[in-house]
């Protein structure tokens, strides 16, 4: 639940994000337009020569362009946050849905072993814990205990009284 929150907080955050510059640009592009149309009224009364005209309709023109592709990008990026968002739901849902136990329960040796090489990239093995790499996600650092491992060094030994704690055969 805590994983699932968090995802859904950083898609909402990024949505957000661009969502919000939006308003602001498109003030920034209707400015600019109304000193485009000054400009070109200033030219008309022959206030402003040709060559200022030009090379200022063009840097209008240019920041306009820039605002307005940046514009059209941030929608896009808002589209796809939305489509990620929505994936995002579908597979929550399944995985909610999905009952783990009766499927590992029903497969087979084999269909377990790739249910487990699907979802695991690499364990590795380190003296004090277990680092368990899964497909498209950070690595998991896990005690041995946590799996139901004895910690490294720790030796069971079976004698008639049952369980006994490791001796040390060092001198």
């Amino acid at each position: 639940k805590e994983l699932q929150n968090a995802i859904r907080h950083e898609l909402g955050r990024q949505g957000t994000g661009a969502q919000s510059a939006q308003p602001t640009r498109t003030v920034a592009v209707a400015k600019l337009r109304r000193n485009r149309q000054k400009l070109l009224e200033l030219f008309f009364a022959d206030e402003e020569g040709a060559e200022y005209f030009r090379e200022e309709a063009t840097r209008l023109s240019r920041q306009i362009q820039a605002l307005e592709e940046a514009a059209t990008e941030a929608a896009l990026e808002m589209q796809r946050q939305s489509v990620l968002a929505d994936r995002f739901e579908q597979v929550a849902t399944l995985l909610r849905d999905l009952d783990i136990d009766t499927i590992w329960n029903e497969a087979s040796a084999a269909e377990k072993r790739t249910l487990v090489t699907e979802l695991v990239e690499a364990i590795i093995v380190y003296p004090d814990r277990l680092q368990v790499a899964i497909n498209g996600a950070l690595p998991l650092t896990v005690d041995f205990e946590e799996v139901g491992l004895r910690p490294a060094g720790m030796r069971t030994m079976v004698s008639k009284g049952g369980l006994e704690p490791p001796r040390d055969f060092s001198h």
